[in-house]
């Protein structure tokens, strides 16, 4: 595979496929609604001592006890900041692995999470281009029902893997729409500005991932005509200001669609939008668990991408030790884009906001940066009230980012906002506040200016630290952004002067 960054995205390009397997069905594929992550039981949302972890993981093991000693092994990922003294990762990756073929995995699917997804496959690729030569080309390929329903089959089995993989602790709940109006771009794949306004109804938040099909090569039911170009057999995206809060996965389809019906390309594709969703939305760290392939085989320096570990006969087991030994089953039970999760990770971030925006500030000074919109010492938001014709509404982050499109809907360029929390703290303390912003910046605290820059940062860039003093009480927080790439993008922290959790300090959207 091939990593390429983008501003507000991350593309990873398959430039392979391999086997065909028959797979159970755990689950028929449906749309129902989930407005919240399963819980996890058994599994802190506060951070842990690890070695006090590792050792009632050991005395469990060793008691036989194998269902505890798991769970207390997977506490020191999903609860602890491990100290560089503790013992070997790869060590608790292993355990991770063989304990797990010794527990029962779960079987009651309401006690999984639920990833949501919404398939569409174009029935026709209609493409008329003039080539370089200046020569007039034209593409046409077809889906049949036979093909329609393999790429069915595919998705079905997909799932399967993914409810196998993550021993019954994550269920893949989708559908597909056939499109029947003719996809009649082109550029290397069914591209994520070409194909999201086809999917009128797709609402924003309703999926944590897109997936798409387009027919790109001929087969025999096929009439002679112009080839298209590939870029790639599937490529994903994180969340970008057309994808409505869902991954995008797009998906070149051969000549004969039925030759692969397996869903390991759609497996391989959906894992990298769920190492996104850990990273981005469930603010896992860095270097962590979710670095999957740190010890998974040799890196090829020709082709940029790891070689499947030795032993291992198919892709397939490269995938079930990335499920088994590099994640947590509490990974798999909360992982989403747009639900509202809960980890040690999460807890510093603020998870309300205030928000009022935008403001057109084309051809203002430093983006409007230096115009008042609002008093921006002294206002004091509250929900519904207004400032003009623009409303202070309520901002959720389901995860470590704001969910802004639903409240600012299509983003633009040209534009500044404002949100706004309360922080109340029981005792005068240090803080850091950390932020990742997509713009320019300024934060005012009980109506001080803390911070201003006009240095135009992405979402990407690691977060600004600053060092704050938060009084006793109410702390009201607003921030002035601008939007310069992307989506809108904007997540804030506060933790004590080591990077951890401030004790008793709670944030309210005023």
């Amino acid at each position: 595979m091939i990593h390429r960054k983008r501003p507000l995205m991350m593309i990873l390009i398959v430039v392979g496929l391999a086997v065909s397997v028959a797979e159970s069905i755990p689950s028929q594929s449906t749309t129902e609604p989930v407005t919240k992550t399963a819980g996890s039981s058994g599994v802190e949302s506060v951070p842990l001592d690890p070695m006090v972890e590792f050792e009632a993981a050991q005395k469990a093991e060793q008691a036989g006890d194998f269902e505890t000693a798991l769970t207390h092994y997977e506490n020191i990922f999903d609860s602890t900041r491990q100290p560089m003294k503790f013992p070997s990762r790869t060590m608790l990756h292993r355990k991770l692995g063989e304990l797990k073929r010794k527990v029962t995995p779960n079987t009651d699917p309401a006690r999984a999470g639920q990833w949501k997804v919404k398939a569409y496959s174009f029935r026709t690729t209609d493409v008329k281009w003039t080539d370089k030569d200046g020569k007039e080309r034209h593409a046409r390929f077809d889906f049949t029902d036979p093909q329609i329903e393999n790429l069915k089959l595919e998705m079905t089995n997909f799932a399967a893997k993914v409810w196998d993989y993550s021993h019954g602790n994550l269920r893949i709940v989708w559908d597909m729409t056939v499109i029947d109006k003719p996809l009649t771009e082109w550029h290397g794949w069914p591209d994520v500005g070409v194909c999201m306004p086809y999917f009128t109804d797709l609402k924003h938040g309703q999926a944590d991932s897109v997936f798409v099909f387009a027919k790109a090569a001929g087969g025999k039911e096929d009439k002679p005509c112009d080839s298209l170009e590939w870029d790639l057999w599937g490529g994903t995206i994180g969340v970008t200001a057309e994808t409505k809060g869902a991954c995008y996965i797009g998906f070149n389809c051969g000549p004969d669609p039925a030759q692969n019906s397996s869903g390991e390309l759609e497996l391989h594709e959906w894992t990298h939008a769920a190492e996104m969703a850990m990273r981005w939305a469930q603010a896992y760290e860095d270097g962590d668990v979710v670095d999957w392939f740190g010890d998974g085989g040799d890196y090829c320096e020709k082709w940029g991408l790891w070689k499947r570990p030795a032993g291992d006969e198919t892709w397939l087991d490269f995938y079930k030790t990335i499920f088994r030994e590099w994640t947590t089953r509490k990974m798999w039970r909360e992982l989403t884009v747009n639900g509202h999760s809960d980890n040690p990770w999460l807890r510093p971030y603020v998870r309300e906001f205030t928000a009022l925006g935008p403001f057109n500030a084309e051809g203002k000074a430093n983006g409007g940066m230096d115009e008042p919109f609002v008093d921006e010492p002294a206002v004091k938001p509250r929900i519904g009230e207004k400032i003009g014709d623009l409303e202070w509404k309520r901002a959720i982050c389901p995860g470590k980012f704001a969910s802004l499109t639903p409240v600012f809907g299509k983003v633009g360029d040209g534009k500044v906002y404002y949100l706004a929390f309360t922080a109340k703290s029981n005792q005068s303390q240090p803080a850091l506040l950390h932020c990742q912003r997509d713009g320019m910046c300024r934060i005012w605290q009980n109506g001080e200016l803390v911070y201003a820059s006009k240095v135009n940062r992405e979402w990407s860039s690691r977060p600004n630290v600053l060092d704050i003093a938060l009084a006793q009480g109410d702390n009201r927080f607003l921030i002035k952004l601008t939007h310069i790439s992307g989506d809108w993008s904007f997540s804030l922290k506060l933790t004590d002067l080591g990077g951890d959790l401030l004790p008793d300090v709670i944030y309210t959207a005023p």
